[in-house]
């Protein structure tokens, strides 16, 4: 069974609240250590975010609107295949009814002399070991870390 979470990103005060779940009129926010508050849900100005049902490599929740490394070896036809290191955007695409990674820095990769590999999206789901070899590590979320979003390529470790 597909456990359902939630999480709030609260616009106004800018601060995230863990656990939200679904019937909940109320949210708390640690603002500062040993300290909580509770605010009614309706006073809010507020991003739910659902947790996506998969966990990144250290073993953190996945959530919409988290920002993820991307690592690991795609096999691609005739024989080819793409490394992967770059940093993406958890989302929800409507039309397909299912997550995704939006790659933050897009080009064409050159794979062989007339072909290329557009680096733009990347399937989000668990992947097992006799398929490709893909990690995902959340680095951080486009509330609390939009200087995240510049695009960079990831170094190499």
């Amino acid at each position: 069974m597909r456990v359902k979470k939630f999480r709030a990103w609260d616009r106004h005060n800018k601060r995230m609240s863990w656990s939200f779940g679904l019937g909940v009129t109320k949210l708390t926010f640690d603002t500062k250590p040993g300290y909580c508050e509770e605010v009614k849900i309706n006073d809010l100005s507020i991003e739910e975010l659902q947790f996506i049902g998969l966990k990144d490599k250290n073993g953190k929740e996945i959530y919409e609107g988290d920002i993820v490394r991307i690592v690991g070896e795609q096999e691609l036809d005739y024989g080819y295949s793409f490394d992967w290191k770059h940093n993406a955007v958890v989302k929800w695409d409507e039309d397909e009814c299912s997550y995704y990674l939006d790659v933050i820095k897009k080009y064409e990769a050159s794979i062989c002399e007339d072909g290329y590999f557009t680096v733009d999206t990347f399937t989000l789901r668990k992947w097992h070991e006799e398929e490709w070899w893909i990690e995902y590590e959340i680095i951080g979320n486009i509330y609390e870390n939009p200087e995240l979003l510049g695009g960079e390529l990831i170094e190499e470790d």
